[in-house]
């Protein structure tokens, strides 16, 4: 099952309630699309707190203070980094799969003492995405390129 097959369903009800309006669709895509991705975001720190407690033996107070210090510090660094020389150098979506290659690593890292299985399931997580994506199918789906006749913006000679 596709996104857009899901999509279907979703706003079925709204079609069949007669709701002309394109709101409705659009409120169901986005919501349907930044629920898993935000709630995973919401709870990755905490966890890395966690996690950063139990391998480094320190109390809940100090792994708190040591894990928003590097947090704070990645954030401004990994920002600087990824906008001029990141996305410049590899592109934005081999970009993404960096970054991800860099969160599962650092994720094993921490899990390393518990379980060492940990580090194969993030090397095949990685391999499985570079081998199924498709170059630059992000970009081109993004619905900027559907015009039959383009319009020329801007030229640098």
């Amino acid at each position: 099952m596709h996104f857009s097959d899901l999509l279907v369903v979703l706003i079925r009800p709204f079609i069949a309630a007669g709701t002309s309006s394109p709101f409705p669709a659009l409120l169901i895509a986005v919501l349907t699309a930044l629920i898993v991705p935000t709630g995973l975001m919401g709870a990755a720190f905490p966890l890395t707190v966690r996690l950063y407690e139990m391998s480094a033996s320190k109390g809940e107070a100090r792994a708190v203070g040591q894990v928003y210090l590097a947090n704070t510090i990645g954030s401004i660094t990994g920002s600087l980094l990824a906008g001029f020389f990141l996305i410049r150098a590899i592109g934005s979506q081999n970009g993404l799969f960096v970054m991800c290659c860099v969160n599962l690593g650092l994720g094993a890292w921490f899990l390393w003492r518990r379980r060492k299985i940990t580090i194969a399931i993030a090397a095949i997580i990685v391999a499985a995405a570079f081998a199924l994506a498709k170059p630059n199918q992000v970009i081109l789906s993004a619905g900027i390129f559907d015009s039959s006749e383009p319009i020329l913006l801007f030229a640098r000679m």
